[in-house]
């Protein structure tokens, strides 16, 4: 059975002291790639590091963006929260487990 994107991400982390540098972030995230994707090993690693780089750049900005103006939104966009409640059961996650254990805290 393969461990979850999750588990190899804190594998990696326990693992590789230089990967928990944010300067290292996107090359420890493209060799867990290339070791999941044999595909990737024929692509230099330097472009798949700036690719990883831009990606996460042009992710940011679009959140920003879409959280900022509403006319950029799509249809789906307020269907994040069902989403993630979704993935949650499915994960087996409890949805508002962070916010109980605040409210836990505060009693």
């Amino acid at each position: 059975m393969s461990s979850s994107k999750k588990q190899k991400v804190e594998d990696k982390l326990i693992n590789d002291r230089f990967f928990r540098e944010r300067s290292n972030k996107n090359r420890g995230i493209v060799e867990l790639l290339i070791a999941e994707y044999s595909e990737l090993e024929n692509i230099d690693k330097h472009l798949l590091i700036t690719i990883c780089k831009k990606f996460t750049s042009m992710d940011r900005d679009w959140r920003w963006l879409t959280e900022h103006y509403k006319e950029y939104r799509g249809s789906d966009y307020g269907d994040k929260k069902v989403l993630e409640q979704e993935k949650q059961i499915e994960l087996e996650y409890t949805p508002g487990h962070y916010k109980d254990l605040k409210q836990s805290k505060l009693l």
